[in-house]
């Protein structure tokens, strides 16, 4: 899966984003460009392709254990492409 820059789309109203904090392997799992830190997946709304790459980047996060929630703090439970951001918040890790 290769993850879009959002400098290079215009008409930012139809864009959606999905943030996550993660480890280098997986932005490069999930991205392919492997940054690690906050990372991202954007889609454009009037693009199935990129909404099919942007929902599939969202199933990984959750099968590793990420948590989905809107920039209000309310809770999602399934990928919305109208969303105009997704935040995933990384699984606890304890000792």
């Amino acid at each position: 899966m290769q993850a879009t820059s959002d400098h290079s789309l215009q008409g930012t109203e139809k864009l959606g984003k999905l943030r996550f904090l993660c480890t280098p392997e997986i932005s490069k799992e999930i991205t392919g460009h492997g940054i690690g830190g906050d990372d991202h997946v954007v889609w454009d709304k009037r693009f199935p392709e990129m909404v099919k790459e942007a929902q599939e980047a969202f199933d990984k996060l959750v099968a590793k254990g990420y948590k989905a929630m809107l920039p209000g703090g309310a809770s999602v439970k399934r990928f919305d492409p109208e969303a105009e951001e997704i935040i995933m918040i990384c699984p606890a890790v304890g000792g």
